[in-house]
């Protein structure tokens, strides 16, 4: 068994001795993700040549990770744009006055960014894990089944890509995640001394 969350379950089974693979796929995702018809075309694209009984899941964690890149993309934007705004960014002197800040929109943009963060940050460390096992099994099949050692050195090549986008996009994650904790204390910090600023003005 085989589980990707929170997208995919996937159960299989493959008969060595007719080389075929059965499986039941679950998949719970947004339409105008069209995760399906995207799998449909990797599985077209790579069957020819990696015909394999972990072909199935190695292409679901791809896919995943260039989900999780797009994330990525969209929150390090995202969190660019509020360390503009605070002006807590590397070369910035001139200080922000809290009172051109709207305090609560950063904080809930913030907060929706760390548990985000903190979500696929323990994806990728999950899909690792997945990667980890699916090369021991590969290695497995490689030394019994001889009509497979062709798209197991395939699939292992993959699985390194994947292994090593993975980990390149946790440091990422990581790097977000200390950006978006900066930002809440900075804004916390400041929304404490409003009554100061009020008071004084």
């Amino acid at each position: 068994m085989f589980h990707h969350c929170p997208f995919w379950g996937l159960a299989a089974f493959w008969d060595s001795e007719k080389n075929v693979t059965y499986a039941f796929l679950h998949c719970v995702s947004e339409p105008d993700r069209e995760s399906i018809p995207r799998l449909k075309r990797f599985i077209t694209k790579s069957a020819p040549l990696t015909m394999h009984p972990l072909l199935l899941p190695i292409l679901i964690m791809d896919m995943e990770t260039n989900l999780t890149l797009e994330d990525d993309k969209r929150w390090t934007t995202d969190i660019n744009k509020v360390e503009q705004e605070t002006r807590q960014t590397p070369n910035v002197s001139k200080p922000v006055d809290p009172l051109d800040l709207d305090l609560p929109s950063i904080v809930q943009q913030m907060n929706g960014a760390s548990v985000f963060l903190s979500l696929i940050e323990r994806e990728s460390e999950a899909v690792l894990l997945h990667l980890d096992q699916a090369r021991k099994m590969i290695s497995d099949l490689h030394s019994t089944s001889p009509r497979l050692r062709q798209a197991s050195k395939i699939l292992m090549r993959q699985i390194e890509f994947l292994v090593n986008s993975r980990k390149n996009l946790l440091f990422r994650l990581q790097n977000l995640q200390r950006r978006s904790q900066t930002q809440l204390a900075f804004v916390c910090s400041n929304g404490k001394k409003l009554p100061e600023y009020l008071s004084s003005g």
